[in-house]
């Protein structure tokens, strides 16, 4: 465990762990660099210190039920969160096609499905590695553009077109991702909006590879429909990092 988001968040267990853990020691090394982590982890010690000093009442059985209660209920919210996310990439690229007045009939009917199977996964696994999910868009893209691209035209004006596509796409993950428990307890955390942005990005450039009229160009598949993925995930990594615990 050496992210920052990670270590803050469980730096009350961190603390409680014995000298010498493996964990416990990896934290506190990822902590010399890092003034926030390192702050949080004094603040656990702390608490743990008042705790062992407080000597307090064990919760009831009824209390201890509710909080338990809770947590489930927190971890179906979270779980939900990224099935409605999972799902909304899964429909953006068959969206995209429906919608579309042009198809291609070239090999991309099975780059285009690969692409989108891709995205689904990475979308399933963005709350816990939002920067898998990140890095996986961009290089999925990347591959794809390989495969399809050959030599052409940027076709520029059509490349703001599948940029705006992407972007549209990635919005509707993040919103599908709100959406799947709007009045919960829980809130839409950024590592699961950073995440399921670019796995939304990856879906859009799924469906792009079968409408798009220059989807053949190599010169417009890397400047517009990879470098919309990556635009995507470079906003997400910064999201994750703003909305982590100020150093």
């Amino acid at each position: 465990m050496t992210g920052c988001d990670d270590i803050r968040a469980a730096a009350a267990g961190l603390a409680a762990l014995p000298p010498g853990d493996r964990e416990r020691e990896a934290a506190y090394a990822h902590a010399r660099g890092c003034a926030g982590c390192a702050r949080a982890l004094r603040q656990a010690e702390a608490l743990q210190t008042l705790l062992a000093e407080a000597s307090p009442e064990p919760l009831s059985g009824p209390a201890l039920a509710r909080v338990d209660g809770i947590l489930r209920r927190v971890r179906r919210e979270e779980a939900r969160r990224s099935a409605w996310a999972a799902a909304a990439v899964g429909l953006a690229p068959v969206a995209l096609v429906a919608l579309a007045r042009r198809r291609t009939a070239s090999g991309d009917w099975l780059v285009a499905p690969a692409l989108a199977a891709l995205a689904v996964v990475l979308a399933a696994v963005a709350r816990r590695r939002p920067g898998l999910a990140a890095a996986g868009a961009v290089a999925g893209a990347v591959v794809a553009a390989g495969i399809a691209g050959r030599g052409g035209p940027l076709e520029a004006g059509l490349g703001f077109h599948c940029l705006a596509l992407e972007l549209a796409c990635a919005a509707g993950a993040v919103a599908a991702g709100w959406a799947a428990v709007r009045r919960g307890v829980t809130a839409l955390g950024g590592r699961l909006a950073a995440g399921a942005a670019a796995a939304g990005a990856l879906a859009g450039d799924a469906g792009l590879h079968l409408v798009c009229r220059a989807q053949d160009s190599l010169p417009h598949l890397l400047v517009f429909h990879v470098g919309g993925v990556a635009l995507v995930a470079v906003l997400a990594a910064r999201l994750v990092r703003g909305l982590a615990p100020a150093e």
